[in-house]
């Protein structure tokens, strides 16, 4: 039954924040609502209007984006239509439950509608897609650096990164090499990785300190856990902090342990 075993105040609640973005979303849809007709050969779109008699309108390639808002009209509509009847079962507690929910919808309609319309919930596959599909650019390496490449073909600036982006493909955790971010003094930073916990939808930044035990190095990473901690970041809520010398190299069997630990 989808959500509703969750508490029925915070399934009213859940659904009444889904009716309101339904409401304000169609006040602004185009009017009709979309007809698809569908041969062996072809399949075709029409607008069918508020007035039944009036003739549907054929849509055309040109007509793409029209035909997407009428599917999506159509598909809120439909959540909408749940979403009011599971609330109105869960205020009475008595009535047999609608089904499906509201969020189940997208799994009811036909291969032709998912492909055009956006689901309320997205899927761990399309929360993946859309979060990896983010364009960036990453730091420049300098000409003439040496450069080492990871499994996904990356380039990266050591071993040891290239044992952490191979330690996170062999996990299957999605992250991202040197992602850009702002600080809260605005200063502009890359760090090492980003990651992205699939399960809670939670990113995490993690940066591996490679020197410590040297001491110019050592002050540096110390400076710049700081400034992490000052713009909100903490070592094991939204941070993972790795760590190396010289005589103790990066422990891969720990890094296991710790990416499985804060992301899977």
């Amino acid at each position: 039954m989808g959500l509703i075993e969750k508490s029925r105040e915070q399934r009213i609640a859940e659904l009444g924040e889904i009716i309101d973005t339904i409401k304000r979303f169609l006040m602004r849809a185009p009017d009709g609502n979309l007809r698809v007709n569908r041969t062996r050969t072809r399949i075709r779109f029409y607008r069918l209007h508020e007035n039944r008699k009036k003739k549907p309108d054929y849509l055309g390639v040109d007509n793409a984006s029209l035909i997407r808002q009428l599917a999506q009209k159509d598909y809120w509509q439909e959540v909408l239509k749940r979403a009011e009847e599971e609330a109105v079962f869960l205020g009475r507690m008595g009535e047999r439950y609608p089904g499906p929910a509201p969020e189940e919808v997208y799994d009811t309609l036909d291969e032709i509608r998912r492909s055009l319309v956006r689901p309320i919930v997205e899927s761990d596959e399309e929360y993946v897609c859309r979060w990896l599909a983010v364009p960036y650019e990453k730091k420049p390496i300098r000409d003439g650096s040496r450069v080492f490449y990871t499994e996904n073909g990356e380039t990266v600036r050591s071993k040891s990164e290239v044992i952490i982006a191979n330690t996170y493909k062999a996990e299957g955790i999605p992250y991202r090499y040197e992602f850009p971010m702002t600080l809260q003094d605005g200063r502009k930073v890359h760090p090492d990785f980003t990651a992205l916990n699939v399960r809670e939808r939670k990113t995490m930044i993690h940066e591996h300190f490679g020197m410590m035990d040297d001491p110019d190095y050592l002050n540096y990473a110390m400076e710049k856990i700081r400034r992490y901690a000052e713009s909100g970041f903490f070592p094991g809520t939204n941070l993972i902090l790795t760590f190396e010398t010289s005589d103790r190299p990066l422990d891969t069997q720990e890094l296991r342990r710790v990416i499985r630990h804060y992301l899977i």
